[in-house]
């Protein structure tokens, strides 16, 4: 049963749990959040006429436009393919790598249609966030009006009005392309526009075209801890674990050298880089991190602060990865306590503390005490979220898995079936938390003893995990060993012992 992580000062985020015949653990897939803007920031405030309904309009419109751009995909592939069923061996790697590009790319899009879905069922709350973005950068536009021309100011200004998100962010790269050609005497002032075009591509729901300006901001600024926190932030949100390290390194050490080894700000660059770390299954590396971060952030904020209990939860995640359930369990349990006093039992990090905890319990053979905890969580977040939520199907998923360890199978089933189906079409069929539910449902058509129907299931889970994971990943190694167990039980022992 693998648990759910939180980024600091970020979202808690989920992750699915295996129904194994060896445990090992998925990469989350994290929830959105702020970064705070470098520099000085104006008090200067923008009167916006952009009403809430056109918001809503601009966000069905960029629906649309995605759907429209995963059409295309869907087609270029589709060509892709038939080309390479005709192409020579020589034409076929290249092919091949092109194909690879545009899966990528349909993930991509996947993400960013589920982005826009979600801001659509928290209209008021992403209205609010957009509207303070737009005057932080009416106010960061302030900064720029002695390096552009008065029509140019004017022009971002307007658009930043009546929120034309997309007009305003190509002002700032217009302005950032425009501060470049004096480099040597400006490069801060780039960053910064930079940066905040890479907010705007946030608000716009485009991670790629936010990434690729965050880099850019951090590339151009080396020095600034939050251009790099942004950067490792959206790396890891578009998969680029290495990337992500890279620049979450680099956070903690200008962090250390700003704060202070004992500061809040180095806890969070501390924790942020457990995470990915752990992500990435290096766990001796992460644990002394997600440590000195806990011991940071009791002494600064207190031990009943909502950080340290993520910064708890995480560790215990950790922990439970590595298979040390016996000391996870007090840390999810302190984490449980802190969030229920300060949110309320019905808050959805709540239910993410309840569905870790049974998580836990049933990982230590406590069947029986799990149960209620998956449901409670269940019920908070089918209220909360919605019955179509991804972290509903991870619920979903990790109580069909408690209901096949008590031998429930006919109950576990549709369970299972409906987490697939539900991340399927927020996810894409080809994201790793998909991969799970094929190899879980799988795993419980062979104790159906329905070899047959599981065997795609295990083949296509492993083919998802190897691609966005990598064939060392302990996820995948789980796939490797159930799918052999399969093998066997077929009487296909040349093929299962490889494996």
């Amino acid at each position: 049963m693998t648990p759910r992580l939180s980024y600091v000062v970020l979202f808690t985020i989920p992750l699915l749990a295996l129904t194994p015949l060896a445990q090992a653990q998925q990469p989350a897939v994290r929830a959105k959040s702020g970064v705070a803007i470098g520099g000085n920031v104006s008090n200067s405030t923008i009167i916006s006429g952009y009403t809430i309904e056109q918001y809503e309009a601009g966000l069905k419109k960029r629906a649309e436009e995605i759907r429209a751009e995963k059409a295309e995909k869907r087609v270029h592939l589709q060509k892709l393919v038939e080309l390479t069923e005709r192409a020579t061996s020589a034409e076929k790697d290249s092919l091949r790598s092109q194909i690879a590009a545009v899966e990528a790319e349909k993930r991509t899009l996947e993400a960013q249609s589920k982005g826009v879905a979600d801001r659509l069922a928290n209209l008021q709350a992403s209205y609010d966030g957009l509207v303070k973005e737009l005057a932080e950068a009416n106010a960061a536009l302030e900064a720029f009006a002695p390096l552009i021309s008065k029509e140019s100011f004017d022009q971002a200004r307007a658009m930043l009005s009546r929120g034309d998100v997309l007009g305003a962010e190509r002002k700032f790269i217009e302005i950032a392309n425009t501060v470049a050609k004096i480099r040597a005497k400006a490069d801060v002032v780039e960053a910064r526009a930079i940066f905040q075009a890479g907010s705007l591509a946030e608000q716009r729901i485009d991670w790629r075209a936010a990434y690729a300006h965050y880099a850019r901001a951090a590339r151009l600024q080396p020095s600034n801890r939050q251009y790099a926190l942004a950067a490792g932030r959206m790396a890891d949100d578009m998969g680029d674990y290495a990337a992500a390290a890279l620049y979450n390194e680099a956070a903690l050490n200008l962090a250390t050298a700003e704060f202070g080894p004992d500061a809040s700000e180095t806890a969070t660059a501390l924790n942020n880089l457990a995470l990915t770390y752990h992500r990435l299954a290096r766990y001796t590396e992460a644990e002394p991190l997600y440590r000195r971060a806990i011991a940071i952030d009791e002494k600064a904020r207190g031990k009943d602060h909502p950080t340290v209990a993520t910064e708890y939860n995480n560790l215990a995640s950790l922990l439970q990865a590595q298979g040390k359930l016996a000391e996870a369990e007090p840390l999810y349990r302190q984490a449980i306590a802190i969030d229920e006093k300060a949110l309320g039992k019905d808050h959805p990090t709540v239910a993410i503390r309840y569905n870790n905890l049974a998580g836990l319990l049933r990982d230590q053979g406590k069947l029986a005490e799990a149960e209620p905890l998956f449901r409670r969580a269940i019920a908070i977040d089918e209220k909360a979220l919605g019955k179509d939520h991804p972290g509903v199907a991870t619920e979903y998923n990790n109580l069909a898995s408690l209901l096949q360890a008590q031998g429930k199978l006919a109950e576990a089933e549709p369970l299972f079936r409906r987490a697939i189906a539900i991340n399927e079409k927020a996810l894409g069929k080809d994201h790793p938390h998909v991969a799970t539910g094929y190899n879980n449902l799988a795993e419980l058509l062979r104790a159906q003893g329905k070899l047959a129907e599981a065997e795609p299931l295990f083949r296509r889970a492993i083919a998802i995990n190897e691609k966005a994971l990598g064939k060392d990943h302990p996820g995948v190694a789980t796939d490797y060993n159930n799918f052999a167990s399969l093998l066997q039980a077929q009487g296909k022992l040349a093929e299962a012992e490889p494996l």
